[in-house]
């Protein structure tokens, strides 16, 4: 009760015209993992998954404690892959685990108390040595989850599963896709009606830019036969890429950022469009920088028209009804310090020294025949070292008011929370929405959850505990 007391003093310091409530404290010096899950009858669940202790923590609307209480699992000492809420009263966690020889590849369902109400065995691997190396990509609404291992011999071992009535769609292998380095697999996508893509890069390369083209392996619900569709980069190179599956228009979109001669440097916004009903008329469509974006995004006086930008990702994409697309981009440098044992990823914090750089946003709208409508661009400026960046970039969410993006003015723990609203024709409005000085947190913001219209849940990180913070707009 004194640091929830302690927290209400402060409230008036720190809220700058805005709705927010804290959880409490939680001690998270063991955690593995953890994950939000939303609107579980009427209450906000924090899963932990701590070795041999896995719980989750139950909060009512006012992100106040309601109580605690343990995961039991059909099989010891399992690996947990990922937590989802595909039903309105329960939470699945998907895991393996090893028994007798043989490896399992489960689904359980919990409801709010942590009861198991159903469970489901997707997959079992007699070879304890074979495969297991699972990744999900799951569907914008959490009911479709594809679990998939790549090879060594890069064929990919994939399978469907219908997470919110408990079964598996299909199981396949995935060979003869002509892909000879791991690169070239770019991205793997769900849609909310089990359709499934493999995108695939190849010759994206300067010597073989003439033959540089996305492959997409596409597999509607229902279809037995994998289709693939070629699209040519018309002699452009992709320096980063996003797809997504366009269901109100029945369509699978692309967008990226395209160079002439190299990946280093990008000179526009490339667009494609692929009608599923008739993938032999897909576009592509390019929309070359202007010299006042490259001046502003650089924050350079002179630009010549090669001179493009550098070290720049598409991060997010949001469909708009009549079939654009709004395409978000970032600025990010990583550089590393010293010597490393281990594969660099970013979240990874043992043993990496980098200096992290996550700087402007662009954020561009195209129409459904592919041309810019407009463009702008947001200042940011976000430095931090050795936390692997998980305090960096910004969280997008949709709300009634249009588009926002929320991000930490400067990763440390005292520091302005801003929001920016765009609207439908790129005009925005900055505001800062939080003030963090007084209080121990610091927020990671691009794990933020929508939790409803105008709501979202902030997680905080700070010297070992974990709080809650949530927003109302």
């Amino acid at each position: 009760m004194r640091a929830l007391v302690l927290v209400f003093i402060f409230l008036p310091c720190i809220l700058l015209g805005q709705d927010v409530t804290f959880s409490e404290d939680y001690a998270i010096k063991s955690d593995v993992a953890y994950y939000l899950i939303d609107d579980l009858e009427d209450s906000f669940i924090l899963f932990r998954d701590i070795p041999r202790d896995r719980k989750i923590h139950i909060m009512d609307d006012k992100m106040m404690d309601a109580g605690e209480s343990p995961i039991e699992f059909e099989y010891k000492n399992p690996i947990i892959h990922d937590v989802v809420k595909a039903r309105d009263d329960q939470f699945s966690v998907i895991y393996t685990a090893k028994k007798k020889g043989d490896r399992f590849l489960r689904i359980e369902n919990f409801d709010k108390f942590g009861k198991m109400k159903d469970s489901m065995t997707i997959d079992v691997i007699n070879n304890l040595f074979e495969g297991g190396n699972y990744e999900i990509e799951k569907s914008e609404d959490e009911t479709k989850a594809l679990i998939y291992s790549i090879n060594f011999d890069k064929t990919i071992d994939a399978i469907m599963v219908d997470v919110e009535n408990l079964e598996v769609l299909w199981k396949l292998s995935l060979d003869n896709l002509g892909i000879r380095q791991f690169f070239q697999i770019k991205q793997f996508v769900v849609s909310n009606n089990a359709d499934f893509c493999l995108v695939t890069l190849m010759d994206n390369s300067t010597i073989n830019r003439k033959k540089t083209r996305f492959e997409l392996h596409t597999l509607k619900r229902g279809s037995k036969n994998i289709k693939t569709v070629k699209v040519s980069m018309k002699e452009k190179l992709s320096s980063s890429s996003k797809f997504v599956f366009d269901v109100l228009n029945n369509s699978l979109v692309g967008t990226g950022l395209y160079s002439d001669k190299n990946t280093i440097r990008s000179q526009g916004i490339f667009h494609i469009r692929v009608p599923l009903e008739d993938t032999d008329k897909h576009k592509l469509s390019l929309n070359p920088f202007s010299e006042d974006f490259t001046k502003e995004y650089l924050q350079k006086k002179n630009v010549g028209p090669a001179t493009g930008i550098a070290s720049t990702e598409i991060q997010d994409m949001v469909l708009r009804k009549d079939g654009g697309v709004l395409i978000i981009g970032e600025r990010i440098e990583t550089k590393q310090r010293g010597s490393v044992a281990v594969p660099f990823r970013n979240g990874n914090q043992d043993g990496i020294k980098a200096d992290y750089y996550y700087d402007q946003v662009f954020v561009s709208s195209i129409h459904p025949d592919g041309k810019e409508h407009w463009t702008e661009i947001i200042q940011k400026k976000q430095y931090s070292f050795d936390d692997g960046a998980i305090y960096s970039s910004f969280y997008k969410f949709v709300s009634k008011n249009g588009l926002h993006l929320l991000f930490n003015d400067e990763v440390r723990n005292h520091s302005t929370i801003s929001d920016f609203t765009i609207k439908g024709n790129g005009k925005y409005k900055r505001r800062a929405i939080l003030n963090t000085v007084g209080v121990d947190i610091k927020l990671r913001v691009r794990d933020a959850l929508q939790t409803g219209a105008n709501e979202i849940v902030i997680p905080s990180q700070y010297r070992n505990k974990l709080r809650m913070v949530k927003f109302n707009f």
